[in-house]
């Protein structure tokens, strides 16, 4: 991991561990990922504020939506170059914000 990265993870995405694990869709469960994120200095977890809301898109998934509004939060507001990991196909054909994957 690029220490000079910061990593932000929008509340929503806790959320969604938690789901997919109850469902059995994967093996991580949410204790696991906290752990991960305290363990690094430049892992922040964002959570669904006022500016997020404002910034939410209208034309894609609420999940999805908070994702972006998350990360155009932090290129709008906080001025950071951001992009968004992700292999969401409505994120990336959005075009509403860059990101990789």
């Amino acid at each position: 991991m690029d220490d000079n990265a910061k990593i932000i993870i929008p509340t929503i995405v806790l959320n969604e561990i938690i789901l997919l694990y109850a469902k059995n869709k994967t093996v991580i469960n949410l204790f696991k990922v906290l752990n991960e994120v305290v363990s690094y200095s430049n892992c922040t977890v964002y959570p669904l504020d006022d500016e997020v809301v404002l910034k939410i898109p209208v034309n894609i998934d609420i999940h999805d939506a908070i994702i972006v509004a998350t990360g155009l939060v932090f290129r709008d507001v906080m001025e950071h170059d951001v992009a968004v990991i992700t292999k969401d196909k409505m994120i990336t054909m959005s075009n509403l914000i860059k990101t990789v994957w």
